[in-house]
């Protein structure tokens, strides 16, 4: 297939379509569908502190306190199986709280 095929559409930059010379619309009878955007403030704002701390402690928090205190939880009484599971169940759970929390406000 070559761009001088005749069967179907070849763009070629810089040339019209035939039938947009025929097309009488113009612009004004097109609807309106432009996106805007709100203004960007520099730096992350106070969701995107919040979601960075989170991710913190998700990484370097509890990881790290899991590291440095092993048998903490089993001090406690929480067997290892248990611990080892909860554990980073809250880290992840708070980490999906603060980022619907985000998404859902409205940056006010």
């Amino acid at each position: 297939m070559s761009s001088d095929d005749t069967d179907g559409y070849v763009h070629r930059p810089g040339q019209a379509r035939d039938d947009d010379a025929t097309d009488e619309r113009t612009a004004a009878d097109e609807p309106d569908h432009s996106v805007t955007t709100p203004d960007a403030e520099p730096g992350l704002g106070s969701f995107g502190w919040a979601l960075v701390a989170v991710v913190a402690l998700a990484f370097l928090g509890i990881p790290g306190l899991i590291y440095v205190f092993p048998t903490a939880p089993g001090d406690a009484g929480l067997p290892f199986l248990v611990a080892m599971l909860a554990l980073p169940f809250v880290p992840a759970l708070l980490l999906g709280v603060v980022a619907v929390w985000t998404a859902v406000s409205d940056g006010e």
